[in-house]
């Protein structure tokens, strides 16, 4: 019997990605070594609502968590965000935003969620 999208959702919160953030085995259809930024857009795709409402969030709250999130000087984020872990670049984050908002992350900025 297939998975549902919760269970799988469940069952993935718990791998621990490498630190290229990507899988270090094999899970489910995924092959090693895919990152999670792409699982993460699977499951938007696949999902009835998307992931983002299995979390009870929209874009812009995504966003304004992403704001709080600490960065280095090496433009990466200092703590895990969601599916993304400690150590990813913020524009891979940046590009996720651009990709599910019609206008991209600019229509956040010119709205003064940014």
């Amino acid at each position: 019997m297939a998975k549902s999208i919760d269970q799988l959702w469940s069952e993935l919160q718990q791998i621990q990605f490498d630190e290229s953030n990507s899988l270090p085995c094999e899970f489910h259809i995924w092959n090693k070594g895919t990152y999670r930024y792409q699982i993460l857009d699977w499951f938007e795709a696949n999902s009835e609502n998307g992931v983002l409402s299995l979390q009870g969030k929209t874009h812009k709250t995504l966003w304004e968590e992403f704001g709080n999130t600490p960065i280095n000087n090496d433009d990466e984020i200092e703590e895990d965000f969601h599916l993304w872990g400690k150590g990813t670049d913020r524009f891979i984050i940046w590009h996720w935003f651009d990709d599910q908002l019609e206008h991209g992350v600019i229509s956040l900025i010119e709205k003064g969620v940014a």
